[in-house]
């Protein structure tokens, strides 16, 4: 078990080597007191933010699952993360995963 108190992690990032591009499926199983976000930082092939999908973290003292999907091109880099915002602000992180699968090629 991760425990954050403070700003936050970033996971290994990962490349999408898809050459019709992907789809990522974020997931994480938290527990958050105070407030918090999870998502993914996702970066073209010369390291450029073209997107920034995030969702905040729903607070509570037992854990819960929650999931987020990311559309990224072929070459671009997903940089996942979790933060817990402010000092007092602290989340326990089970599991986090992230899932990329190709897009469907169109004949």
């Amino acid at each position: 078990m991760l425990q954050l108190t403070g700003p936050g992690y970033v996971y290994e990032p990962s490349v999408c080597r898809f050459p019709s591009g992907g789809t990522a499926r974020l997931s994480v199983d938290v527990a958050l007191k105070g407030t918090g976000t999870f998502g993914c930082i996702v970066r073209g092939p010369r390291g450029v933010e073209k997107a920034n999908v995030c969702k905040p973290l729903r607070a509570g003292a037992t854990f819960e699952a929650q999931s987020i999907r990311v559309d990224a091109a072929a070459g671009d880099t997903l940089e996942p993360y979790v933060f817990a915002w402010g000092p007092k602000c602290t989340a326990r992180i089970r599991s986090f995963s992230m899932v990329l699968i190709p897009n469907a090629q169109v004949p």
